[in-house]
């Protein structure tokens, strides 16, 4: 069952909460921390709205959710019975409109509100729906001018070895149903054990993970996590609550190079929330097994960084941030051993790891 992440106003309350959605047959389950509310589909109201209609609007009684996901209207359409032909309009509209949708007069002043949300109240509201409603073809400059600054000449040349990455790759993107970046993969020099997705889909893969990784289903891990952080927007919700104003006035204006150097720090060294790790290993899961790659590949990797985190000091942000890692492995074997029987059909690549590690290692 898909989740979905919304954001949940009730009365006339000016702060939005960040929520979960699940669609359970005919009814809208909304979680939040301190309880749970059932909206029936064909009693509640459906809209579009928020910036430039890019959010899909349900209205029951005193209830109002906000939900970004353009997934959520097969969810409703599947289960919306005599509802589904006004839910099957309203995406039709919203695909158009995201399809075309241009920078505007009105779309910079909404920007601009938003932030001044920011500094007037509801801090982590206004900094999830800046970060959620923020523009891909933005997200995708950034990643674009950052990328080189910071693969500069480490980028390693062998096509094969390349070409191993980005099949992983490929294969998890296919799975993934989100078709909104075109990723892009690069394997560097650097002995740390680690991989780092930058904003607009660049993805980072070090010798020193591969060296250590005992399959190709270990890195998918790695990479599987990272993507989820993309997907989720993750890393643009930090940044732009890590540097706030400047950087959306710097972008609004189109001075994006300007923004590089300003966030560059930032975006080496990002530190996620547990919630947010918790969310990209989850999900990172769900993608792994539905790309046909062994998800236990991800705990076998996990378990290997709980052994380095007894030897050095030196993890990935992605470990050391949050040392409770076993935790984590026990949440990561309850999901698979829930959720996840074994592959009978799994995806067989073209490479042989053997000799990809052994590459790299020569190198």
């Amino acid at each position: 069952m898909k989740s979905f992440q919304g954001l949940f106003y009730y009365k006339n309350s000016s702060e939005g909460k960040p929520v979960d959605i699940n669609i359970v047959d005919d009814v809208i389950k909304v979680s939040l921390a301190e309880n749970s509310y059932l909206l029936p589909i064909l009693d509640s109201e459906f809209k579009l709205g928020g910036e430039s209609d890019s959010f899909l609007v349900i209205i029951y009684q005193d209830i109002t959710l906000y939900i970004k996901d353009h997934q959520v209207f097969d969810e409703l359409i599947s289960r919306s019975g005599k509802k589904s032909v006004m839910i099957n309009e309203l995406k039709n509209k919203h695909s158009n409109r995201k399809k075309h949708a241009k920078l505007t007069p009105l779309y910079l002043f909404a920007t601009f509100i938003l932030v001044l949300g920011i500094i007037y109240g509801g801090l982590y509201a206004a900094t999830y729906v800046i970060s959620h409603s923020f523009p891909l073809s933005w997200e995708k400059k950034i990643g674009d001018i950052a990328t080189p600054q910071i693969v500069g000449t480490k980028k390693v040349t062998d096509e094969s070895v390349v070409k191993a990455i980005e099949s992983i790759g490929r294969q998890l993107e296919s799975a993934s149903g989100n078709h909104d970046y075109e990723f892009k993969y690069y394997v560097v020099k650097d002995e740390e054990v680690n991989a780092f997705a930058l904003p607009g889909g660049h993805v980072i893969v070090n010798t020193g993970l591969i060296k250590k990784s005992e399959s190709y289903e270990e890195v998918a891990g790695v990479m599987s996590h990272e993507l989820q952080h993309v997907y989720q927007r993750h890393g643009i919700e930090k940044i732009v609550n890590q540097v706030g104003i400047s950087f959306t006035l710097m972008m609004i204006f189109g001075d994006f190079s300007g923004v590089v150097n300003t966030i560059g720090g930032e975006l080496l060294g990002l530190k996620f929330s547990r919630e947010e790790e918790s969310e990209a290993d989850a999900l990172g899961l769900d993608l792994m097994y539905k790309a046909k790659i062994n998800p236990e590949g991800m705990i076998s990797f996990f378990k290997k960084l709980e052994e380095l985190n007894k030897e050095a000091s030196n993890l990935p942000d992605f470990i050391s941030s949050h040392p409770n890692t076993k935790q984590r492995i026990k949440d990561l074997e309850s999901l698979v051993k829930r959720k996840y029987p074994t592959i009978s059909n799994k995806k067989e690549f073209s490479f042989n790891w053997k000799e990809i590690k052994e590459k790299v290692k020569n190198d």
